[in-house]
């Protein structure tokens, strides 16, 4: 398997961010934008992920309630979660670690 097999779900409703992923990693993995946590996990039961970036904050549902749902399903809680993120609060940190996040930038 190659890198270029790998997919990376992206969640984030910012175009620039969107294109700012694209170009640092896109070139190398199979990069699926994904604009919401809903659309997220309606997308997390019909295709393969290997890694699942959240780019908080998102509207609508909170990061950590996303890594809670993708982390108590048996069929994806081997996938990473790395949250991406501005925020440098350590609470917010905590939280994300709590909900089963992999890693907090």
């Amino acid at each position: 398997m190659t890198s270029a097999d790998l997919t990376i779900f992206c969640i984030d409703d910012d175009y620039a961010y969107q294109r700012y992923i694209d170009h640092s990693v896109g070139p190398r993995y199979n990069v699926e934008h994904i604009s919401s946590g809903e659309e997220c996990l309606a997308r997390t039961q019909t295709g393969l992920v290997d890694l699942i970036l959240i780019v908080t904050p998102l509207k609508n549902m909170s990061a950590n309630e996303v890594c809670e749902f993708i982390k108590e399903d048996p069929s994806l809680k081997q996938v990473p979660v790395i949250f991406l993120t501005e925020s440098d609060s350590k609470l917010d940190r905590d939280r994300a670690f709590e909900s089963g996040a992999d890693d907090y930038l």
